[in-house]
């Protein structure tokens, strides 16, 4: 994290954590980072509150999807779907009003076209290069929606259904 800062043109020079980070005290003295740990039961009402809104924005995603259940890769990947679109759009309070967070980091913003064509825990059929090619082998394979990347052309993370495993694949609209 500190070196995706360092290349977004920051200095880190305090981090903020809980006693989980406390091992690695020596390593961000060694760079010239102080880490202020949090004793135990003590709250940081901000941090708090964006676990708070995380949290609803999960269950209101996943109470709208088909699923009784819902396997670990699915729930992990959510996690990350919801923290990906709330650091992609501007925070009132935070250092810009017209940047997002993700924007003043990495320098890149989501592209509505590319980037929002599918639905989190959708069912697609994904694209499979089979060789050789003149076997009579699927060419497409059933998948769930986990996301998309962060690329440019338009990538998507999916949940491969034969065998539960993330996948990468080019979302491409027929």
């Amino acid at each position: 994290v500190v070196r995706i800062y360092a290349l977004a043109g920051f200095e880190v020079r305090l981090i903020n954590a809980d006693n989980e980070f406390e091992c690695l005290r020596d390593d961000l003295t060694a760079v010239g980072i102080r880490l202020n740990i949090a004793a135990a039961n003590e709250h940081v009402p901000r941090i708090e509150r964006r676990f708070r809104v995380i949290k609803e924005r999960c269950r209101a995603i996943r109470h709208d999807l088909p699923y009784v259940i819902m396997p670990k890769l699915m729930v992990v990947e959510l996690m990350y779907f919801v923290v990906h679109w709330l650091n992609a759009f501007p925070v009132k309070i935070e250092v810009s009003d017209n940047l997002s967070p993700g924007a003043i980091i990495t320098g890149r913003s989501p592209d509505f076209n590319i980037h929002c064509r599918l639905k989190f825990g959708s069912y697609v059929q994904t694209y499979e290069e089979n060789h050789p090619r003149n076997s009579m082998q699927a060419r497409t394979l059933g998948a769930i929606t986990l996301g998309p990347d962060s690329s440019t052309r338009g990538g998507y993370y999916f949940m491969n259904l034969n065998t539960g495993r993330r996948i990468h694949r080019v979302f491409v609209a027929k």
